[in-house]
């Protein structure tokens, strides 16, 4: 017995084109040998699996252009999925399966407590969370600015079996704060000065 599948393309009477999934398998039976085919139409499975292709990568795209990833921690079972936008955030290796305690490595210390206590927080009450926390660049060392937002996720028996949610770099915007904020600093010690001298 032996068993082919190969997919092919064929032309219907009307011009249009549609594809074919062919199984072939050859029988021996009292001392004869039979063929076998089968051809299924596997046009609409071609479509889908185009759409999701296309929706794969639109996902990819807006998160690197956004600085963006999603990430799921399940307590639980101890696992972390991550998106490759966390992976390029993080500059871990993309094989990497981080669980829950690994995954909290990739915060500085500080950032690292902050993102425990709101996580806890979302499992015991629900309550949805927007941090502002440091992420360590693997590679490059860098300290970067994130947003971290977490959403609970409901299981069947109605309590938070899960946190699912975003990370968004934010370095650029963190320090362009930080510069308006020393701006307005430094605007403030001058009128104050200036007062000083018209008060003398």
């Amino acid at each position: 017995l032996q068993h082919i599948k190969i997919e092919t393309r064929h032309r219907r009477k009307d011009g249009t084109q549609y594809d074919v999934e062919v199984s072939a398998n050859t029988v021996r039976w009292a001392g004869d040998t039979y063929l076998f085919c089968f051809h299924r139409d596997i046009t609409a499975r071609k479509l889908a699996e185009e759409k999701l292709r296309e929706s794969e990568f639109f996902l990819r795209e807006s998160q690197r252009i956004g600085q963006l990833g999603g990430w799921r921690a399940d307590p639980v079972h101890n696992t972390v999925m991550w998106t490759e936008g966390i992976y390029a955030i993080t500059e871990w290796p993309r094989d990497t399966n981080p669980d829950l305690a690994s995954a909290l490595e990739a915060y500085v210390p500080g950032s690292r407590e902050r993102v425990v206590e709101h996580l806890t927080q979302t499992l015991r009450t629900g309550t949805p969370f927007t941090i502002q926390v440091e992420v360590l660049g693997l590679q490059s060392g860098q300290r970067k600015w994130t947003e971290l937002r977490g959403f609970p996720h409901y299981g069947s028996g109605g309590s938070v079996d899960y946190v699912m949610g975003t990370l968004q770099d934010i370095t650029k915007l963190k320090q362009t704060e930080i510069e308006l904020e020393q701006y307005r600093q430094h605007l403030e010690v001058l009128v104050q000065q200036r007062t000083a001298e018209l008060d003398a």
